[in-house]
């Protein structure tokens, strides 16, 4: 008595078939991997500032086109301020995107994009002590929490 699969399928098909989905198998596997790999990570930082020094971050952070130049250098894909007058727990919101996790730890090299952006040492200095001052933690007056989320493919 034949089986069923023999009326359907002759065997030396039904080898063949199998044999390529198992070596298939792998490769669809791998590609899963390397889908998920490229899925960006936003490394997002919440601040409590008070309101009196938001104008004086506006206005470091008009100084220099810090994002495109990070952008540029390959070290960030996109970078967005949010800013909230009546933020409860948190008026300022700084979220990162970085391709990968790799580049997520080497950070946005903000260092290396300012000595692109501004040569001069000791100007260098003074604006770093603008943002050392708006985002200072001394009398409790700022806080902050970080989280790191990854973007998924919508269906």
């Amino acid at each position: 008595m034949r089986s069923f699969m023999n009326y359907l399928v002759p065997r030396s098909t039904f080898a063949l078939v199998a044999l390529g989905m198992l070596i298939s198998l792998p490769t669809a596997v791998n590609a899963q991997e390397e889908e998920v790999a490229e899925q960006p990570y936003v490394y997002s930082s919440y601040w409590q500032i008070p309101w009196s020094r938001v104008d004086s971050l506006t206005n470091l952070l008009k100084l220099y086109p810090w994002t495109e130049t990070a952008i540029e250098m390959g070290h960030i894909t996109n970078r967005v301020w949010l800013v909230h007058h009546t933020g409860a727990e948190y008026n300022i919101v700084i979220s990162t995107v970085y391709p990968t996790w790799e580049a997520m730890g080497e950070g946005a090299r903000i260092s290396q994009v300012f000595r692109a952006l501004e040569p001069d040492s000791l100007r260098r200095a003074e604006v770093n002590e603008g943002f050392s001052w708006v985002f200072n933690d001394e009398g409790g007056e700022t806080s902050h929490h970080d989280v790191i989320y990854r973007l998924m493919e919508t269906p």
